[in-house]
């Protein structure tokens, strides 16, 4: 299932009063990470650019870290990994 509809995110992103989207994508920049959100429409485009005005406590970072512990899922396999790299995923 999709991470936009977990129970967990959308709990969090009511508390926050922001989109499930926001969440996910602030749980990214918390965790160092770059992200690119695919939109084609300019409303979710400027939604995913507030993503600056409010942090994810350590509390809610623990219960999204969580939530890869059973489910993992990898969203780019390319094709020109470095030698020796595993793939941990058993795809």
């Amino acid at each position: 299932a999709s991470a936009l509809f977990n129970p967990v995110i959308q709990e969090i992103a009511k508390s926050k009063n922001k989109s499930t989207a926001q969440i996910i994508i602030r749980w990214h920049l918390q965790n160092g990470l770059v992200v690119i959100p695919k939109t084609v429409t300019p409303e979710r485009l400027t939604e995913n650019a507030h993503v600056y005005d409010f942090a994810l406590s350590d509390n809610e970072m623990r219960q999204i870290d969580k939530l890869g512990e059973t489910h993992r899922r990898r969203f780019v396999n390319p094709p020109f990994n470095p030698p020796g790299d595993k793939n941990i995923f058993d795809e």
